[in-house]
């Protein structure tokens, strides 16, 4: 080893021309693997392997006179001073890119895109693939340690007030397994986020609302509007049967009496049951109708009726014309005789 023009014991090394304070090494092939030049600029010109017999040296320690400033260690990971930054950064326009086992994992291209399973990404984080997120590592989300939640969306400053998005929260602990997922938004003429959709665990939705009987799928807090609803009652309760000749249909006499006691139809809830219980669309639909064919059973009675008054007219008619003509032929002869 050569070190400043003076022979050291060890490897081949040599001083470079022109240098006062250089030193070089050459192991086995003779050429530079190593200077240190006297700004104390490091060259490496092969792998370096770093192989401690205690497995806890096994890292590159970087300093600023004596103050600790970053860890690169045997895992890749990479530890900056909290009073400072640690860079990974890609020369030039070069993407930076991290594989394992050959193969390309993740992207960071130089218009700042990231890329995780592929290699043009178009927005800041482009997945190709699955997601999941989880509080903690816990493979039991009813564990105390996955009970919180977390958030995907946007927000505006440095507060959650302002978030808009959605919000998975796990149910408490000792209420068993299961999540919630929560939407909100947010917007300048609310002071902070508000829910405006929740999904629970059974799958059931709520819209404008937080808590709602658990046998509902749907409940919404306010006026909806549709192009097309169709609603599927069951068949069994669907009123034909009132056509059927062993249907014993109720007499207008006593419907009268009814709507006088109660102001309402038969089996038709009052307005103030509805009021209090609201009214189910399907059963509500099959009740009008049954009401509807009763009306119409009572109509082809009424009409019945009408037709065998309108015949007995018709025959009082004919009877009358009779009647009539023979008053006038009795007229007729008193006439003569009184001649």
């Amino acid at each position: 080893m050569v070190l400043n023009g003076r022979a050291i014991p060890g490897p081949q090394a040599q001083a470079l021309p022109g240098s006062a304070a250089m030193l070089e090494l050459n192991f086995y092939s003779g050429t530079r693997k190593l200077s240190i030049d006297a700004n104390g600029t490091t060259e490496i010109l092969a792998p370096l392997i770093i192989n401690p017999a205690t497995p806890a040296n096994n890292h590159i320690l970087f300093r600023n006179n004596g103050t600790s400033l970053g860890i690169l260690g045997s895992s890749g990971s990479l530890y900056g001073n909290p009073d400072d930054f640690v860079y990974i950064y890609a020369y030039g326009s070069s993407n930076l890119e991290f594989s394992t086992g050959a193969a390309k994992r993740l992207v960071i291209k130089n218009t700042g895109n990231t890329g995780i399973g592929t290699d043009n990404p178009y927005a800041k984080l482009d997945v190709a693939g699955d997601i999941f997120m989880s509080l903690h590592n816990h493979w039991n989300q009813h564990h105390p340690s996955e009970q919180g939640s977390f958030k995907v969306g946007m927000k505006s400053g440095n507060t959650t007030d302002g978030f808009s998005g959605m919000q998975v929260t796990t149910k408490p602990y000792g209420e068993g397994n299961g999540s919630i997922l929560q939407f909100f938004t947010w917007g300048f003429n609310t002071a902070f986020s508000r829910e405006v959709m929740r999904i629970t665990e059974e799958g059931n939705v709520a819209i404008g609302i937080t808590s709602f009987p658990p046998q509902y799928k749907l409940a919404v807090a306010g006026k909806a509007i549709v192009d097309e609803l169709k609603v599927k009652p069951h068949a069994a309760g669907w009123p034909d049967y009132v056509f059927k000749s062993t249907y014993k249909l109720t007499p207008l006499s006593e419907v009268e009496k009814f709507i006088k006691t109660h102001q309402h139809l038969p089996e038709v809830p009052s307005a103030k049951e509805v009021a209090a219980n609201g009214i189910e669309v399907g059963a509500n639909q099959a009740l009008l109708l049954k009401k509807i064919e009763e009306l119409t059973l009572h109509i082809i009675e009424v009409n019945k009726s009408v037709e065998s008054l309108n015949n007995q007219m018709s025959e009082l008619k004919q009877e009358n014309k009779k009647l009539k003509t023979r008053v006038v032929q009795q007229e007729n002869i008193v006439k003569r005789y009184i001649k």
